[in-house]
């Protein structure tokens, strides 16, 4: 079991509970960008990281439009591959 963690406006959260981590990132149309960094950090093998026993922090699409574009687009770069997956890395908790 995981659970997905959105903010929702003015600090607050919301909690998904889906089948797997990929089928939230992969099919929400709210995190369209975050399935970008994903695969632009070939981060993908995260999600299968803990047997699935994890919360993600994603940051929906208004969370990654609110960054400056030339951050975003710095980040988005193949050669900061290495930097966005560990950006990605800690919005994924493992549950104990």
């Amino acid at each position: 079991m995981f659970f997905l963690a959105m903010t929702a406006g003015r600090g607050h959260a919301q909690l998904v509970n889906s089948a797997t981590p990929k089928e939230c990132v992969l099919g929400g149309k709210s995190f369209t960008s975050l399935r970008a960094a994903f695969f632009a950090a070939d981060a993908m093998d995260l999600l299968d990281t803990n047997n699935g026993e994890f919360t993600i922090y994603a940051p929906g699409n208004k969370a990654f439009d609110a960054m400056p574009k030339e951050l975003r687009e710095k980040l988005f770069k193949p050669e900061n591959k290495a930097i966005l997956r560990l950006v990605l890395s800690h919005h994924i908790v493992p549950q104990t």
